[in-house]
């Protein structure tokens, strides 16, 4: 079951240049297909090495996980805005993702960690 609606659907396409999964909506961005795996409604936290502590970002909307060539990103398109207000690209064999509770997603970014709830 998806937590978007057609609406936010469009919103998500439009600011990631991919397809998401179910529809029949193709847009293409700068000549290479990108295409939305999954989608889900998210706020983002961060932890800094040294407090240990989680800290709301104040960023929160629906998070893509993105296929372009040659790379994968986890985007968050603010629906408002309707831009991509953050992303992160998973990195080579090393990316570390885990889930210590069930709508907890933590993974290492390039200076923090990083919670998607």
């Amino acid at each position: 079951m998806n937590t978007l609606t057609d609406e936010e659907y469009d919103t998500v396409t439009g600011a990631t240049g991919g397809e998401v999964p179910g529809t029949f909506k193709l847009h293409v961005k700068i000549d290479t297909l990108n295409k939305v795996v999954a989608t889900a409604v998210a706020r983002l936290y961060e932890s800094h090495p040294s407090s240990g502590e989680w800290t709301y970002t104040g960023k929160w909307g629906a998070v893509a996980l993105v296929a372009e060539e040659g790379s994968h990103y986890i985007k968050l398109v603010d629906l408002a805005a309707q831009t991509v207000a953050w992303q992160e690209e998973l990195y080579g064999p090393h990316f570390e993702y885990a889930t210590p509770a069930a709508f907890f997603h933590t993974f290492e970014g390039e200076f923090l960690t990083l919670l998607l709830e």
